[in-house]
């Protein structure tokens, strides 16, 4: 996560943010993919298969997604 929060990024600020108020951070996955292209749609159901399982296990008070952009699967 410290890559993460120093990387200039959205999600970077998001991290920094919520440090700065002392929250508890609980990551659960990140995924990144250039333009361009469908995502496998197996791909995708993993990923949102554990972004869930993770949510359930967790039990956060919210939950903070930095999304950017459309996405189409095969």
């Amino acid at each position: 996560m410290a890559a993460a929060g120093a990387s200039g990024s959205t999600l970077a600020g998001i991290i920094q943010q919520l440090s700065k108020e002392q929250v508890d951070i609980l990551p659960s996955i990140s995924v990144v993919a250039p333009p361009g292209g469908l995502v496998d749609h197996a791909f995708f159901i993993e990923v949102k298969e554990r972004l869930i399982s993770d949510a359930i296990a967790l039990e956060p008070d919210a939950i903070a997604l930095d999304l950017h952009g459309a996405m189409g699967t095969t």
